[in-house]
């Protein structure tokens, strides 16, 4: 279990690029995986996953934000952002989200 107990942003960051807090696990060798997160947040703001990480440029990321209200999936290659798929559902504070990711 991971628990970060403050939030960590940049205001002045694009909304997209959404730098905070992260960890890294696993190998980036894999090829083909499924990872499962269990997450929530108490407190708002964006809370998600990344995955096929393999340095800060170039990664996938899931996110969802209650306060901006969003979900979104993006990639990052070469330090270059693209929204891959995107709707305007916030999630609900202090719900535990369940969420399984073939990579």
């Amino acid at each position: 279990m991971l628990k970060q107990m403050s939030n960590i942003h940049d205001e002045g960051s694009a909304p997209v690029e959404k730098p905070g807090t992260f960890v890294v696990a696993g190998d980036p060798t894999w090829t083909d995986y499924r990872v499962t997160v269990q997450f929530q947040s108490d407190t708002g703001g964006a809370i998600g996953v990344m995955f096929r990480y393999t340095d800060d440029e170039n990664y996938y990321r899931f996110s969802m934000d209650d306060q901006q209200g969003y979900r979104r999936l993006v990639r990052k290659v070469g330090g270059t952002f693209t929204v891959l798929w995107e709707d305007s559902m916030p999630y609900e504070r202090g719900h535990e989200y369940v969420l399984m990711l073939d990579a």
